[in-house]
C-alpha cells in the first residue's frame, strides 16, 4: 500500500504540466538565416533549453525585410563634400568644370573655389586664418578695439622682419621645408594684419609678400631637382601665388620647376612624388604672366619648353591620346612650334603602343602638325628627329597597307641630305630599327606585286631598283 502511495505521488511530481514532445531543431544553412532571419528566432525559441519555458510560440508572419540600397560610389560629376574636391587632380578639377560648363582656366585653389561655389560648397581659404579677436575687431565689438590696441604695429612689424629673414636663412641652407612653413606663416601674418587694417593706410606690414621672400623659397625647392620631386607641390604653390601676386618668375625657375616634377613613374610622378598633373597647374600659372611683358620672350620659351615635357611625360606614361591631342594644341590653337624631337618622341610613344594597330591614325596626326608647325618633310630627314619621324610614318602606313603613303615618305627622305653621312637619307631611314627595316621591305614587295598585277613592268623595275639600296 505505501508503495503505491508513492509510485502515484512520484508519477504527480515528475509529470508535466502539458504533453511535450522534443525534437531536434532542423539544420539551418547560413544562406538560410540570412534570407529568413524571423523563421531562425523561431526555431530558436521553440527549442530551446529547459531553462525556458517550452510552450511552442506561435509563428508569425515575418515582416518584410527592408531592402538595403548601397550609395553609388561618388562619380566624377557629382561632388558631395569638400573632400571630394579638395583630392581632385588639376586634369580632374579641369574635367568636372568643363563637365557643368564653367572655366577650366586658373590655378589650383581657383579651380577648387569654382567647382565648390558650383556644387554649393563654401569655400574656404586653408591659407587664411582670422582669428576670433580679429574678426570682433572688423566688426567693431569692444574687445575687439581693446586687441587691437594691445597689438602695437611696431612688434607686428618687427615679426614679420624677423620672419623674412628666417625664410632667407633657411633657403640659403638648402632647409626647403622649414622655408614653406615659415612662408605660410608669413602669409597668414601679413593677411591678418591687412585685414585687420580694414583697407586703410595703418597696417603695419605689406598686403603681399616681398619678391625676394617668393624667390628664396622657389630656388630652395627646386635645388637636386626639387629633391627628388618631394618639393614639387610647394614649389606650385610659391609659382601660383607669386603670379596672383603680380611677380614675375624667372624663365629658368619655371622651366626646371616643370621639369623637375616629371620621372618615368605611372602619371610621370617620380617616387610618387610629382607627376603631370603638378607639371600642368605649374604651366597654368606660367601662361597668366606671358601678356605681362611682350618684350621679353623667355617667358614664352619657358612655357612651349614647359608644355614639350609634359606631352613627353604623357606618352612614357601610354596616354598617347592626351598626348597628341594637347600637341594639337600646341600648335593649332597656341601657335607654338615645338621642336622636331619632340614630335619624334611622340611617334615614337604612339608606335609602341599600336600593337593592335588602331592606334595608327595618330601617327598621322603627329606627321600633320609637324608639316602645320612649318617643318618640310622634304628636309627632316637631316636631322636624327626628322628620320626617327619618318621611320614611325613608314611603319604605320605597312601596318595600314597604305603602300603610297609609305613611299611618299621614303622619297621625301631621299630628297633630303645629311652632310655628316655618305648613305643616303631614305636607306638611313629604312636601317634606323628593325620594325623600319621591315616595313619598308614588306612596302616595296606589296608594291612590286600590285604594279605586275597591273601589268605596269615599269613600275614594277623602278621600285626595285629603290628597293635594293634600301
Amino acid at each position: 500500500m505505501r508503495l503505491t502511495i508513492a509510485a502515484s505521488i512520484l508519477s504527480v511530481l515528475i509529470a508535466p504540466s502539458h504533453s511535450f514532445k522534443y525534437t531536434s531543431a532542423p539544420s539551418l544553412s547560413p544562406s538560410t538565416l540570412l534570407k529568413y532571419p524571423s523563421q531562425h528566432t523561431a526555431y530558436r525559441t521553440a527549442y530551446t533549453s529547459l531553462h525556458v519555458s517550452a510552450t511552442p510560440v506561435e509563428e508569425k508572419d515575418a515582416p518584410a525585410t527592408e531592402s538595403v540600397t548601397i550609395p553609388p560610389p561618388i562619380s566624377q560629376h557629382h561632388l558631395q563634400s569638400k573632400e571630394d574636391v579638395d583630392k581632385l587632380s588639376f586634369r580632374d578639377l579641369q574635367k568636372e568644370c568643363k563637365s557643368r560648363e564653367l572655366p577650366a582656366n586658373g590655378s589650383t585653389a581657383v579651380l577648387r573655389k569654382r567647382l565648390q561655389e558650383a556644387v554649393g560648397l563654401e569655400f574656404q581659404n586653408p591659407s587664411v586664418n582670422i582669428s576670433e579677436e580679429l574678426e570682433s575687431a572688423l566688426n567693431g565689438d569692444e574687445e575687439g578695439e581693446e586687441v587691437e590696441e594691445k597689438v602695437a604695429e611696431a612688434k607686428v612689424s618687427r615679426e614679420f622682419q624677423t620672419l623674412c629673414n628666417e625664410v632667407h636663412q633657411r633657403a640659403a641652407a638648402g632647409h626647403w621645408k622649414t622655408a614653406t612653413r615659415r612662408l605660410k606663416k608669413l602669409k597668414k601674418l601679413s593677411f591678418n594684419e591687412y585685414t585687420a587694417a580694414a583697407e586703410t593706410d595703418d597696417a603695419a606690414v605689406p598686403s603681399t609678400i616681398p619678391e625676394d621672400v617668393y624667390l628664396a623659397v622657389l630656388r630652395s625647392c627646386l635645388a637636386d631637382r626639387s629633391s627628388g620631386a618631394r618639393a614639387s607641390q610647394p614649389a606650385r604653390k610659391v609659382l601660383e601665388e607669386m603670379v596672383e601676386a603680380g611677380y614675375v618668375v624667372p624663365a629658368d625657375l619655371g622651366r626646371s620647376a616643370v621639369i623637375n616634377c616629371l620621372g618615368n613613374g605611372p602619371g610621370g610622378t617620380h617616387d610618387e612624388c610629382g607627376g603631370i598633373d603638378v607639371a600642368l597647374a605649374m604651366i597654368s600659372a606660367l601662361e597668366r604672366q606671358t601678356g605681362r611683358n611682350e618684350e621679353d620672350d623667355g617667358m614664352l620659351t619657358q612655357v612651349i619648353a614647359s608644355y614639350e615635357a609634359v606631352v613627353i611625360a604623357l606618352g612614357k606614361d601610354g596616354d598617347v591620346e592626351e598626348c597628341v591631342e594637347m600637341l594639337g594644341m600646341m600648335v593649332i590653337d597656341k601657335g607654338m612650334t615645338p621642336l622636331l624631337g619632340t614630335f619624334a618622341q611622340v611617334a615614337q610613344s604612339v608606335s609602341k603602343c599600336n600593337k593592335d594597330g588602331t592606334k595608327g591614325e595618330l601617327v598621322l596626326q603627329v606627321l600633320s602638325y609637324a608639316k602645320m608647325a612649318g617643318y618640310e618633310l622634304d628636309s627632316i630627314a637631316h636631322a636624327e628627329a626628322g628620320r626617327t619621324l619618318l621611320a614611325c610614318g613608314v611603319i604605320v602606313a605597312e601596318g595600314m597597307d597604305n603602300l603610297a603613303l609609305g613611299l611618299r615618305l621614303l622619297t621625301a627622305a631621299r630628297k633630303s641630305e645629311d652632310p655628316s653621312s655618305t648613305d643616303k637619307c631614305d636607306t638611313l631611314v629604312c636601317s634606323s630599327s628593325s620594325a623600319a627595316q621591315r616595313a619598308s621591305t614588306l612596302i616595296h614587295k606589296r608594291s612590286i606585286d600590285r604594279a605586275i598585277a597591273d601589268d605596269n613592268w615599269k613600275l614594277a623595275v623602278k621600285i626595285l631598283e629603290l628597293m635594293a639600296p634600301r
